[in-house]
């Protein structure tokens, strides 16, 4: 059977397990849908700022990319943060999840209720799963490779939130076991693979 060694080293197809794609788009272009959802308040201009100012993107790109403002907005609508006094906990909270993101599978920042929530799960490590389920085949280092054969006790619970389609049974069964998937230290993450040579 080939090693995990071999995986890491000889250049085998390995797919991320969180490749999310952002659609990014500027301040302006989000300016309309943000005047019609703050038509109650009179400081709707300032309002918007407050929200640029909370995304920890927006601000590093002065605007240009503006992945979580939808999600400030809905958080600040729904009264589960006071804006201005909240920029900067909304910022870090959010800092924290795309640090996350790189580390291993969170939820969509919108699954979350509020920026605490978003610090206290990923802070606790809430969203971490367990792989015990699975079959440990390899190791090396702090790479771990797993094989998984059946949906119901392995693939269901290994996959969950995981961005891949097979975490969805029709696409597992569709694709067909054994997959074989690598995490690295204590984060879940990384890569699955469908085939190996074995």
């Amino acid at each position: 059977m080939i090693l995990l060694e071999d995986i890491l080293t000889d250049g085998f197809d390995i797919v991320p397990k969180h490749s999310t794609i952002y659609l990014f788009e500027n301040i302006e272009k989000k300016r309309k849908y943000l005047l019609r959802q703050l038509e109650e308040y009179e400081n709707k201009e300032e309002i918007i700022q407050w929200l640029v100012d909370a995304d920890p993107v927006a601000v590093k790109s002065k605007g240009k990319k503006t992945p979580f403002v939808n999600d400030i907005l809905s958080w600040f609508l729904n009264g589960k943060i006071i804006l201005p006094e909240d920029i900067e906990t909304t910022k870090e909270a959010l800092t924290i999840y795309n640090k996350a993101k790189q580390d291993g599978p969170v939820k969509s920042a919108s699954e979350y209720d509020s920026p605490g929530q978003i610090r206290r799960e990923i802070e606790n490590n809430v969203t971490n799963l367990n792989y015990d389920v699975a079959e440990l085949v390899d190791q090396d280092g702090e790479f771990k490779m797993y094989r998984i054969d059946d949906y119901d006790t392995q693939g269901k619970i290994c996959f969950e939130n995981s961005g891949w389609c097979v975490q969805h049974k029709n696409h597992f069964l569709e694709y067909g076991p054994p997959f074989f998937m690598i995490t690295k230290g204590k984060k879940d993450m990384l890569y699955c693979i469908k085939k190996l040579a074995l």
